[in-house]
């Protein structure tokens, strides 16, 4: 819980692992799932009781709760399960510590990798506007949407013509 100017965060954070097959992803789908449930009865009570809470982690009253699911792999990351946004810690951390998201070109000069700055979208310049924009970075964030519209997923048809079912593989691909 991270108690902010105008924001609240509360957030259960659920370590995944790379999926190597199906189960995994259904598993790690489950144990984020649980995830949101757990943070929304935690955030509930936490509402309820905030008075008594008050000394430990200062008023809340009147400030807007913000709902996390975090975790540490970005596999699904920007998803939502349960109305609660879904953000891995690597985002989470970023959007923290750096207010800008920095787009680099990198080339070869002279047999060196270089990494040349092409632009930067600023996040926030304050407290005030940190908080104002928290909620949509986890609910949409930036750099996933820099990337979206270049990613789409594509049906392959795995099976014969004759056969009498048809098994499609979904995969994903770049625009």
């Amino acid at each position: 819980m991270i108690n902010l100017q105008t924001i609240v965060v509360i957030a259960e954070v659920k370590c995944i692992r790379y999926p190597m097959e199906m189960r995994d992803y259904y598993n790690n789908y489950n144990r984020l799932k649980i995830g949101s449930q757990q943070v929304v009865r935690k955030s509930a009570y936490l509402e309820k009781h905030a008075e008594e809470f008050k000394k430990d982690i200062g008023d809340i009253k009147g400030k807007t709760i913000i709902k996390l699911v975090i975790t540490n792999y970005p596999i699904f990351a920007g998803c939502s399960l349960d109305g609660i946004p879904v953000i891995d810690f690597h985002w989470l951390e970023g959007f923290v510590t750096h207010n800008k998201l920095i787009h680099y070109l990198s080339k070869n000069e002279g047999g060196r990798l270089v990494n040349e700055p092409q632009n930067a979208l600023t996040l926030y310049n304050n407290e005030t506007e940190f908080c104002a924009n928290f909620e949509q970075q986890m609910r949409s964030p930036a750099i996933i949407e820099r990337f979206r519209e270049k990613v789409g997923t594509l049906d392959i048809k795995m099976t014969v013509e004759d056969f009498p079912f048809e098994l499609y593989l979904e995969t994903a691909t770049f625009k």
